[in-house]
């Protein structure tokens, strides 16, 4: 009977053991798919902030603010019913303009590209942590969206790279010639042929952005409603 009874008391703390053993897994669980929620919100956070900033050193905001910039600086540079010395002045100015302030905010976007990279590098780092392997799966997924969406900002960042460096080019050159238009006839024609081609890649690049970046909300969310994640804002859901 003692042995009995020594079996009983043993069965039962084992039972407690396995009983306890899953409570543990499964707040392990939680906590790893909800540390997942987190970083998905400050990714989120992050690309918020490099979605603004992408559109800083290319949005000529003349027409709110009355004040001259690099672009209506530019667009008076190449006017070619204008006279020399009136395009000299207006190409001198558009580089003045672009050091001081396009260029600088470049350099913002560029370092808003890395932070949101970081951002990146954490959610795949807790999407690993999942023990879950089926959100652990759907989490994978959703970081393959957000890479491809921080890739997309640093090839549209090249993008703008490339039309400054092809606008500065011919404004230097205007520069230094004397406001004569006419001589640049190669510097002209290569600006003429590429500016465009690059504008609709900056504008395929945004669109694919967007695209991506409600692709990715959509499969979050339903991660989300299966694995109940906790509540946290993100500066994009605040600005809706």
């Amino acid at each position: 009977m003692k042995n009995k009874a020594t079996l009983i008391k043993i069965a039962g703390w084992i039972a407690i053991l396995i009983a306890l053993f899953f409570v543990f897994t499964k707040a392990t669980e939680n906590n790893s798919v909800n540390a997942f929620a987190q970083s998905y919100s400050d990714f989120r956070d992050q690309q918020y902030d490099t979605h603004i900033y992408s559109y800083i050193p290319v949005v000529d905001a003349s027409s709110e603010t009355g004040e001259e910039n690099y672009f209506t600086y530019l667009a008076k540079a190449v006017d070619t019913k204008q006279t020399n010395n009136f395009r000299k002045s207006n190409a001198e100015q558009a580089l003045s303009s672009y050091d001081s302030l396009n260029q600088k905010a470049m350099d913002t976007f560029s370092e808003r590209i890395g932070k949101l990279d970081s951002a990146t590098s954490r959610l795949v780092e807790a999407a690993n942590k999942i023990g879950n392997d089926e959100y652990r799966t759907t989490a994978t997924e959703v970081t393959k969206y957000a890479r491809q969406i921080q890739q997309n900002y640093e090839s549209l960042r090249l993008k703008y790279v490339e039309r400054f460096n092809l606008q500065t080019k011919l404004l230097g050159e205007l520069a230094d010639n004397g406001g004569d238009i006419f001589a640049l006839g190669i510097t002209l024609k290569d600006g003429g042929t590429k500016i465009p081609k690059i504008g609709g890649d900056i504008k395929s690049l945004i669109e694919e952005t967007d695209k991506t970046s409600q692709k990715m909300d959509d499969l979050y969310f339903s991660l989300k409603g299966r694995a109940g994640l906790k509540d946290y804002t993100n500066k994009f859901t605040e600005n809706q």
